[in-house]
């Protein structure tokens, strides 16, 4: 089980109109990791393996109404999260860089990688959201009954709902470790999950041609306890892109950078750093 704990040298980074709450640690060939939606800390446990294990500067940030960096002012698309990932990038005098999204992150990074391939080494998505299989419509239905509870009843009561069914009732109680976030900080950060990050999910449509374009080499990593329409997803994925790899790990589910980041951190390290395809 992995732990929830702060990472090194966190400061604030211009993308143009706003401010983002970047932090690093580790030295060696840049990995951004793309902030997480709601669980701001959902890949904090293999971000420091990654950076302890030697070889890699390890990068990450909040999104836009997250954490430290600048307050939400609109909802935005998973093209426009990619573009501030893009502008980070560029001004940190990164690229190109290795990237990690998990969820809703990995959509952002696979558009990164489409749209400016330039800046991206390689890709590693952990269990993107589906879109084009049997189990698209199923997941599109909870988050649009998620938005309605939201824009109906505000951002606590569509919160409540939702991690009683990922949790249970006593999500409350539960050890910040196992949420990938505190309660404190899930609650502050709901608006934006439910005004912006689900609203871009539902309006993200990857087609079998954009899909195809993607000519970065993208590793997928999933869990064998997951959801089916992750395992959907994975099977389209694998027909598609053109630079293609994916490892499953056992016993885990869609948290699985939480539940098992030893697992998870050592696939990327051998994706991310010695170019080996995990199968």
């Amino acid at each position: 089980m992995g732990t929830v704990a702060p990472v090194q040298r966190s400061r604030l980074v211009s993308v143009g109109d706003a401010e983002l709450e970047v932090w690093e640690a580790g030295a060696g060939a840049p990995v951004l990791v793309l902030g997480a939606a709601l669980t701001v800390d959902e890949l904090s446990p293999v971000s420091q393996r990654l950076a302890d294990g030697g070889g890699l500067r390890v990068v990450g940030y909040h999104r836009r109404g997250y954490a430290g960096s600048a307050p939400l002012l609109a909802p935005r698309s998973v093209d426009d999260e990619a573009a501030d990932a893009a502008a980070l990038i560029t001004g940190l005098g990164l690229g190109p860089v290795h990237v990690v999204g998990a969820s809703y992150a990995a959509a952002i990074a696979l558009a990164l990688a489409s749209a400016a391939p330039e800046l991206v080494r390689r890709v590693a998505v952990l269990e993107p959201p589906p879109y084009g299989t049997p189990g698209t419509a199923a997941m599109r239905s909870t988050s649009r009954a998620m938005v309605a509870a939201y824009e109906r009843e505000g951002a606590a009561a569509a919160l409540e709902q939702m991690m009683t069914i990922l949790v249970g009732p006593g999500w409350r109680g539960a050890d910040p470790a196992e949420l990938g976030a505190t309660v404190t900080e899930i609650e502050r950060d709901a608006g934006t999950f439910f005004g912006s990050d689900l609203r871009g999910l539902l309006d993200w449509h990857p087609s079998d041609r954009w899909l195809r374009g993607i000519e970065t080499p993208v590793l997928w990593l999933g869990g064998d306890d997951s959801a089916p329409w992750f395992d959907e997803m994975r099977a389209r994925l694998s027909g598609l892109l053109p630079h293609y790899s994916e490892l499953t790990v056992e016993g885990a589910g869609h948290m699985l950078p939480i539940t098992h980041p030893d697992a998870v951190a050592a696939a990327l390290r051998a994706f991310l750093r010695s170019g080996e395809r995990p199968r």
